[in-house]
């Protein structure tokens, strides 16, 4: 490419290396050689390619002579011995598990085959189900009767074509003047007279277009449902462009999704053993029946995005509505020998942007999400349900935390801190309140101490086990433009995006709430937002006294491997409506750094 070519083009080269691509083209080969004699050959057709295809590439050309166009067709030859092209996918949406209100015969008879009738001999059945002596087959097993299932299933499911919904507001008229403004146009550039023709042609598509993405716009408006409320309101949010953390600064996506790895999820130099098998008998109350499966089920939404194995919640619907004996009794087998596969650890980490950070190129202004085997968080929400209730009987956490725990949401949080101060103020005190943020949050919770946590109060043994296989040793490919995809391990924290991961966070924390004196402080935590609020006759006493909660509740925080977030503390000093005084200017010193008072509001869950 020439000198002056090579800077205009240098801009895409630009782009495509912040999203991960390369540019596959040569040097020095031209991509459009006019007709004429009056514009010389140049480069304007480009091929590209993420670092996951580009390492198959073997060639890139052009073929001469030309093909009737000034445009060269590009001809690029990707090694078929190592790459293999995706294949289509199942459109799970459209299997039919009913015909005429009954269910699908077919699919009933399968599922039968599987699993057998209730009360018959498991032994004739295709599934596999361990035997009390042979624990070391548990988890073979298992995946055994999991790797029939699913394809059982997916033979119904036709292959996946685009989308409908890709283009929701496209109709058969644009159809057809996309077509006349296409043929327009290249009728156009063999008659110069009929340019006029085309370009009305092009400007009357695009009005049609305009028009029936408004029209489909007022027309979702217009019809929307209460649950559709909240899609409306995310249409018309500012949205950030396709960011990826990092910048410039790393030369592959190989060593960005390495650099990423390492900042989310730190290495455990002592992490937890899977524990081995161990067959134990389930109490009636224990073990996991349709109703319990049912009930899962419909709190998990059909659009919720799948895990690796891209099998949506809506197969398991459907799977139990034909069938409602074959979730339960694989989730039992499960609890039975408290396993959790390698095979349902696997997940697919979504980096999301925090909304009104300053810097994008910056780690810590996204968040990793993970995007499980939705069979496993049928099996999670399930556990969580039975954790939650053993959690309250025993005292796994303190009645002063919120979130994820039953008739506990943020409004009680609110009521309860706004009674706190008000009581205050009514005694003639000044109410100051200090708001913190556990830094990292679920990604520092270390397992020893939770699964020690859990044995103190002794939580089921069988509960407890599967707990400790759920978390230990699970795996996560980090995904973004470019993304290799690599799955790596992870042997610290617990994931977010797990149904049960909240209610373990609350437990693991609760140290945090006895440290403090509740006779004089009150403390109320929302998973990993913490406020603490004292009362006395002045601000400066008020201040002596969050500071010293703070050493106190740091230093709780230190032996579970916790900590705070400095830059995100905040303190109010409150005021009544009619107080006529000037506002206090008393900061607190907290790890040596100053947090000043809020003039008006601060932001709290």
């Amino acid at each position: 490419m020439l000198t002056a070519e090579r800077r205009k083009g240098e801009h895409y080269f630009c782009v495509a290396g912040l999203h991960g691509y390369a540019i596959l083209n040569e040097p020095g080969i031209y991509t459009r050689t006019p007709d004429n004699n009056t514009t010389r050959p140049s480069v304007i057709d480009y091929s590209l390619a993420n670092n996951q295809l580009a390492e198959f590439v073997k060639t890139w050309r052009t073929n001469f002579p030309h093909t009737g166009s000034d445009h060269l067709a590009i001809i690029t030859t990707i090694s078929s011995t190592t790459f293999t092209p995706m294949r289509p996918s199942p459109d799970w949406n459209r299997i039919t598990w009913k015909t005429g209100g009954e269910a699908n015969a077919v699919i009933e008879d399968e599922l039968k085959a599987l699993m057998g009738n209730e009360g018959e001999d498991r032994n004739n059945t295709l599934f596999k189900w361990t035997k009390e002596e042979d624990p070391e087959n548990a988890i073979v097993d298992f995946e055994h009767n999991l790797s029939l299932l699913i394809p059982t299933i997916k033979k119904h499911a036709p292959v996946k074509r685009p989308c409908k919904w890709s283009k929701s507001w496209w109709t058969p008229e644009l159809t057809q003047l996309r077509k006349d403004f296409t043929v327009k146009t290249r009728k156009a550039k063999e008659d110069p007279r009929v340019t006029d023709d085309a370009k009305q042609a092009k400007k009357k598509y695009q009005n049609e277009v305009k028009k029936a993405k408004a029209t489909h716009w007022r027309t979702f408006l217009e019809n929307a449902k209460k649950n559709d409320m909240w899609t409306a309101h995310q249409f018309t949010k500012k949205r950030l462009g396709s960011t990826v953390p990092g910048g410039h600064n790393y030369p592959s996506a190989a060593s960005l999704n390495l650099a990423i790895m390492q900042h989310f999820f730190l290495q455990n130099p002592n992490p937890v053993d899977m524990e081995p098998p161990r067959y134990v008998e389930l109490e009636e109350k224990d073990a996991v029946d349709a109703s319990e499966v049912a009930q899962a089920l419909r709190k998990c939404s059909n659009t919720s995005a799948p895990g690796p194995d891209q099998v949506p919640y809506g197969v398991w619907k459907g799977i139990h509505s034909v069938n409602r004996h074959v979730i339960p009794a694989l989730i039992n087998h499960m609890l039975r020998w408290s396993i959790h596969p390698l095979s349902l650890k696997d997940s697919l980490g979504i980096l999301l942007p925090k909304p009104s950070k300053g810097d994008y190129d910056a780690f810590a202004s996204y968040r990793v999400i993970a995007l499980m085997q939705t069979f496993s968080k049928i099996a999670e929400r399930i556990i969580n349900q039975c954790l939650i209730k053993f959690a309250k009987a025993s005292g796994l956490y303190s009645i002063r935390q919120t979130g994820s725990v039953p008739q506990s949401a943020t409004f009680d949080a609110g009521i309860s801190l706004k009674h706190w101060v008000q009581e205050g103020q009514a005694a003639g005190l000044k109410a100051s309140t200090m708001f913190l943020d556990i830094k990292g949050g679920f990604d520092n919770v270390d397992h020893g101490t939770l699964l020690r946590r859990l044995r103190s109060k002794d939580t089921p043994e069988y509960m407890t086990r599967w707990i400790s296989n759920f978390i230990a040793y699970r795996q996560c490919a980090i995904i973004f433009p470019g993304s290799p995809r690599n799955m790596k391990g992870i042997n610290t924290g617990i994931p977010q995006g797990s149904p049960l991961s909240p209610i373990l966070f609350v437990i693991y924390v609760e140290p945090l709430h006895s440290c403090l004196d509740l006779t004089r402080e009150l403390i109320i935590s929302y998973i990993d937002d913490i406020q603490i609020t004292v009362s006395s006759p002045s601000w400066r006493t008020n201040t002596r006294l969050l500071e010293e909660a703070y050493r106190r509740i740091k230093a709780a925080a230190s032996p579970i491997g916790l900590s705070f977030s400095t830059h995100k503390t905040d303190l109010m000093h409150w005021r009544t409506p009619k107080e006529r005084a000037e506002k206090s200017e008393h900061p607190i010193i907290i790890d040596e750094q100053s947090v000043e008072p809020a003039q008006k509001a601060v932001k709290w869950l």
